[in-house]
């Protein structure tokens, strides 16, 4: 399991809520959309499937039944394993 991408956290009350989409300079504004802001999806590769789009609808029923089960045991092993990983394709790291 590989997570890529992580942006820290940033702490309770220095986020104000906004519409989903909304788009923020860099001083904190709403700025409108420009025509370089428009995302192009690629087309799927492979097997046409991605995403497995059954367990996305499971994960959303349990978060939203309240049932989802967070294992940070799982997720630590897997970022372990991960960083091993990486470590190894750089030539161990040293």
């Amino acid at each position: 399991m590989k997570i890529d991408n992580i942006s820290p956290l940033t702490p309770p009350g220095s986020v104000t809520p906004g519409k989903a989409g909304d788009k923020v300079d860099a001083v904190g504004t709403r700025a409108e959309p420009g025509a370089g802001e428009i995302a192009h999806l690629r087309p799927p590769t492979g097997d046409g499937q991605d995403i497995d789009t059954a367990r996305v609808e499971e994960l959303r029923q349990a978060i939203a039944d309240g049932t989802l089960e967070i294992r940070a045991d799982r997720i630590a092993d897997g970022l372990i394993a991960s960083v091993r990983d990486l470590l190894d394709a750089d030539g161990g790291g040293q």
